[in-house]
């Protein structure tokens, strides 16, 4: 019987380390992903789009312009995308050490 409640426990455990190992695997892609946009964040200052704008109507005739917009981003914003990647990927392994 006692050996029945060892089996459980070792699929218990199978299972908790196939979680943390799933987590731990989250954490590396989400670092990444931080780390790459912080990178394109100071790589590139800002970003531009095109909308279309309705100019002038009147009755059933219509204007429209095409307009680009451009959006100025920060680089503190990329320095803190950088650097949060970096601390996801590094302090579980850390922690996890100790």
């Amino acid at each position: 019987m006692c050996f029945g409640m060892r089996g459980k426990s070792q699929q218990f455990s199978a299972a908790t380390n196939k979680f943390v190992y799933r987590s731990m695997k989250l954490h590396i892609i989400l670092g990444v992903a931080l780390v790459l946009l912080g990178a394109a964040i100071l790589g590139y200052h800002q970003f531009s789009y095109k909308t279309r704008d309705k100019v002038l109507e009147i009755g059933n005739v219509s204007a429209t312009a095409e307009v680009t917009k451009t959006v100025d981003l920060p680089p503190a914003l990329g320095w803190a995308a950088l650097v949060s990647g970096i601390l996801v990927v590094l302090v579980p392994h850390v922690s996890s050490k100790h």
